[in-house]
């Protein structure tokens, strides 16, 4: 039973931390979108997040997808917001659908809640609809990941404590009976019947009727 617990525990574990990791496209475009070229008003909070690259293409099929090189935006803050700092230093994390593919290529940084505008430029090289997306950074997914597993791992552990605890509790149970002796064989019953005879216990006629009903 325990066995059975943690191996469920280790599966519900894997996939909670591989389902937040590697399908995050559903939260790399959760605060806008912006076709290239294009310009979009973001109401951001504060805090981090990160820029994707984007084309309609699957995952699968182009394995070398990579994003172009000379990619412009430019985002400013808008009614007195100051102006947030964009980080277009490296590639990151690849995630995908079977129709969209995205890769992280920078990180904005945000500091207070306001609105900003974000203008991207053509894209460097002709793409299959190609977007700039903001959204929850690679890092921070991959936290996520880890705290989803976590939570899964945490419930493992319970789980298994409280199958030991039920065992402990559990009166233990009664041995089976013991099975009764087999029956002894027919020539040893008329052995000993004729014994009887001889020691004068049981008469001939007796004898005769006894062993009739073995």
């Amino acid at each position: 039973m325990i066995k059975a617990v943690l191996i469920l525990g280790g599966i519900a574990t894997f996939a909670a931390f591989l389902i937040t990791v590697l399908l995050g496209i559903g939260t790399a475009d959760r605060d806008g979108r912006i076709p290239m070229p294009g310009e979009k008003a973001l109401a951001l909070e504060s805090g981090k997040y990160g820029i994707y690259y984007e084309e309609a293409v699957d995952t699968g099929e182009n394995e070398t997808f990579e994003p172009p090189d000379g990619i412009q935006i430019r985002v400013r803050g808008i009614g007195g917001a100051p102006d947030p700092e964009l980080d277009l230093g490296g590639l990151g994390s690849q995630i995908g659908t079977d129709n969209r593919t995205a890769e992280e290529i920078g990180t904005l940084r945000v500091s207070e809640d306001g609105r900003y505008g974000m203008v991207v430029g053509p894209p460097p090289r002709a793409g299959v609809r190609p977007t700039i997306t903001v959204g929850e950074s690679s890092a921070d997914s991959f936290l996520r990941g880890l705290k989803r597993g976590g939570i899964a791992l945490l419930l493992t552990g319970v789980a298994v404590a409280v199958v030991m605890a039920v065992r402990k509790v559990r009166p233990p149970e009664a041995p089976p009976p013991p099975s009764p002796p087999p029956p002894a064989p027919q020539s040893d019953s008329v052995e000993r019947l004729a014994e009887l005879q001889r020691q004068g216990a049981i008469t001939p006629a007796e004898f005769e009727r006894l062993r009739s009903q073995l």
